[in-house]
Formats: C-alpha cells, sequence, structure tokens
C-alpha cells in the first residue's frame, strides 16, 4: 500500500528511480524494491523518501497517516487477541462489536495519546480493511 502510494508520487513529480534516489540517498534497486512491497520501508527511510519528493506539508501529512494506518492494520493482524476475535468474527456476524472492542482496546494499549475518537475511527477502517481482505479472499478460493 505505502510502495504503490510511494511510486505514484514519484511519478507524479516526474522522477525517474535514478533521480530519487539521488535526491534521498536510496538506492534505485531499494526504491524499487519499497515500491513493489518486496522490502519493508523503515520510518527513517520513507521520511528521507517524502523529504526528496519535496511534496507540500499537507500532503506528507495525509500521506504519514495512511503510512500509520497501514502499520497498525499489519500489527493488528498478527495480535493474539485480534486473532481470535476475527476467528469469532468469521463464525458468527454477531461478534462484529467484540471484533472492534478487541480492536479498540489493542489501538488504545499501543497508543495511549489517542482520543477515543481517533481509536473509533481506526478501529472502523481496521474493520473495514478486514472485511475487503476477507471479501478477496473468498473470491481467491472461488477462481
Amino acid at each position: 500500500m505505502t510502495g504503490e502510494l510511494i511510486r505514484e508520487k514519484r511519478k507524479q513529480r516526474g522522477l525517474t528511480l535514478n533521480e530519487l534516489s539521488s535526491l534521498s540517498g536510496i538506492s534505485p534497486s531499494q526504491i524499487s524494491k519499497i515500491e513493489r512491497g518486496d522490502s519493508e520501508l523503515t520510518n527513517d527511510t520513507f521520511l528521507k523518501l517524502l523529504k526528496a519528493m519535496r511534496l507540500p506539508e499537507e500532503e506528507v501529512h495525509d500521506i504519514v497517516n495512511k503510512h500509520v494506518l497501514e502499520y497498525y492494520i499489519l500489527l493488528n493482524f498478527y495480535s493474539e487477541s485480534v486473532k481470535e476475535a476475527r476467528a469469532s468474527y468469521v463464525a458468527e456476524k454477531e461478534t462484529r462489536d467484540d471484533f472492534k472492542k478487541v480492536t479498540s482496546d489493542w489501538i488504545f494499549a499501543s497508543e495511549p495519546t489517542l482520543t477515543y475518537s481517533e481509536v473509533e475511527t481506526l478501529s472502523s477502517e481496521l474493520e473495514d480493511f478486514y472485511n475487503v481482505r476477507l471479501r478477496r479472499l473468498k473470491l481467491n478460493k472461488e477462481e
């Protein structure tokens, strides 16, 4: 997700991999791996790439927020308590509130400085992401 965003912004700015590499100090092959999702993107590398592209501050904030959400989604998918809630969610639709509660509790524990509203938003976005992912997995099985 974030890699695709980096590629999109690089192309919008009219930069080649080599040009972005020169501006950021990150090798073209590493940038290419990041864009394809074949390499993890550290926060340091992420910020270097954003800085090198000289994006407007507002746009950087939007991208960083998406990156943070993606990070939470990935962490959340590997959290034991959320795995259990996901299993219940798949087994019974009535557990939707349980899924949201476990997810909200996990986010609060991870980031106690977030407001209730921010946690609710993240929790809803995680649930939406999960539903989309579940539909994709079901479609792949049918093919």
